[in-house]
């Protein structure tokens, strides 16, 4: 399994292993797309509109039933896969 990442600065992609993602992270680069979790979790899991405005705790569980993960305890890693995985919805 591997993370798509990109960096910023000059929108290079690459696709991380889970244990570089914090390193990559460290260098600028950030997730570009949610992990993906069977798409039926997906499916049910409800994204509030004012998901940003919610406690980062809730975030935090928020993110781990979009991902399917267990290990998420960041609120700037939640935040990114809530982000991503919305405006995944948003594209149709």
């Amino acid at each position: 399994m591997t993370i798509k990442m990109q960096r910023p600065s000059d929108g290079k992609t690459a696709d991380v292993h889970p244990d570089e993602v914090d390193n990559m992270r460290m260098h600028g680069w950030r997730i570009v797309e949610a992990e993906t979790a069977p798409v039926s979790v997906l499916a049910v899991v409800d994204i509030p509109p004012e998901w940003a405005g919610l406690h980062w705790k809730q975030q935090v569980v928020l993110a781990t039933k979009i991902s399917g993960r267990d290990d998420i305890t960041k609120v700037d890693e939640a935040r990114e896969i809530i982000a991503v995985e919305s405006a995944r919805r948003a594209e149709g």
